[in-house]
């Protein structure tokens, strides 16, 4: 990211958006239209192509929400009279299998729907289709009888495939504790109750999924930071109040999220350090290391929305009350001639980066909330008091 060494002191982000470049071109012939006319303004040309990029952006994220909470129909399994090494194949692969002269073979355009029957439907690909593997494999280990300890090794095999799967897949809530997690999976199959239980497992695979820090942009101010990462303990929080977190679940999010904090915090430090010696970065500021304190009271700002009776007003009160934090912050250092290289931009620095954040949360959110069976949490419209229809 470039940034110009001139500083404005006295802009107002919500009406000062900046003098836009006029360009004046000698006119041209009119020419046949093809398909949707190109708008003659340049202003106008540049809004509908974000409009486009955004537009684009956000039937991505819809699919890739659909994809995960969607169930996979290739998966519903009953017992059939194949091999036992087959059926315990049927009862956890993922779809895309037939059976060609009793042997399974993986295949691009069909699955296995209810009853064995072979179908063209497409798998989700999402790590919450464990607990359907596990009922699968448990129905199978029933339907043999007492012939299944025969095949014990098979099953363990095919249980651990399962585990493994799952934690690969889960993200990082999941994967903070393997053990945990493996020992869970394992009673679940055997009938008895683990540390976590399905819930626990499947809504620590959703926060994962649904981290709005996963990536970030490292030249964020700390308030930014925070108010990312606020939004990532809000849904952790949710899901406690909502019941979808055990005690032992909710303890294990909640750590793994508190190291999450600091690794990030570590990234911000070694890129400011990055910053301070690269010969192209501007010089003209100060490359302080990151405060951690002041990232962990914008997470604790947001976490104040959840106790106001109305989610949605609280959420945009709080992220104005960052924001002016941050502008405070700005200010005061311009007026000491010590601005830091990352106050050297506005909260969320432009309109389309809180478009983009605004858009995330509205997506994550709205699914999220529907997992939670709690729709009052759903976010809805431009969170921050600007035009963000870019």
């Amino acid at each position: 990211m470039r940034i110009i060494d001139a500083v404005h002191t006295n802009i107002n982000i919500f009406t000062d958006v900046g003098q836009r470049v006029k360009i004046d071109t000698p006119a041209k012939p009119e020419q046949p239209a093809l398909g949707e006319p190109l708008p003659s303004n340049m202003d106008a040309a540049l809004s509908e192509l974000s409009r486009m990029v955004r537009e684009n952006s956000n039937k991505g994220m819809t699919q890739e929400h659909e994809m995960f909470y969607a169930a996979d129909k290739t998966l519903e399994y009953t017992p059939g009279g194949h091999s036992v090494e087959i059926e315990i194949a049927l009862a956890t692969q993922r779809g895309y299998a037939a059976i060609v002269d009793g042997r399974l073979t993986p295949s691009f355009s069909v699955g296995l729907t209810n009853g064995n029957v072979q179908s063209s439907a497409m798998a989700a690909n999402s790590p919450l289709d464990f607990e359907q593997k596990i009922n699968n494999l448990k129905s199978l280990f029933e339907h043999l009888g007492d012939n299944a300890i025969n095949y014990t090794s098979e099953f363990d095999a095919a249980l651990q495939g399962i585990i493994g799967e799952f934690i690969d897949r889960g993200g990082m809530y999941v994967q903070a504790d393997k053990n945990g997690i493996a020992d869970s999976i394992r009673a679940m199959f055997s009938g008895e109750e683990g540390k976590y239980t399905a819930d626990d497992l499947k809504t620590m695979a959703a926060l994962s999924f649904h981290s709005q820090t996963k990536s970030y942009p490292q030249s964020a101010s700390e308030h930014t930071l925070g108010a990312m990462l606020g939004f990532d303990a809000l849904m952790i929080e949710m899901a406690h109040t909502a019941g979808k977190l055990s005690g032992a679940a909710h303890a294990t999010v909640k750590a793994a999220f508190n190291s999450h904090v600091d690794d990030l915090m570590k990234q911000m430090d070694e890129y400011l350090n990055w910053q301070k010696n690269d010969a192209w970065s501007p010089k003209n500021v100060t490359y302080s290391p990151p405060r951690t304190e002041v990232v962990r009271e914008a997470i604790d700002l947001m976490l104040r929305t959840l106790d106001g009776g109305d989610f949605n007003q609280s959420l945009r009160i709080v992220l104005r009350m960052l924001e002016d934090k941050h502008d405070a912050q700005r200010e005061s250092q311009l007026s000491n001639g010590a601005l830091d290289q990352r106050y050297n931009m506005l909260f969320f620095n432009t309109v389309s980066e809180k478009a983009s954040f605004g858009d995330a949360a509205q997506i994550s959110s709205r699914y999220f909330s529907e997992f939670l069976n709690q729709p009052q949490w759903a976010v809805s419209g431009n969170l921050f008091p600007v035009d963000v229809a870019v």
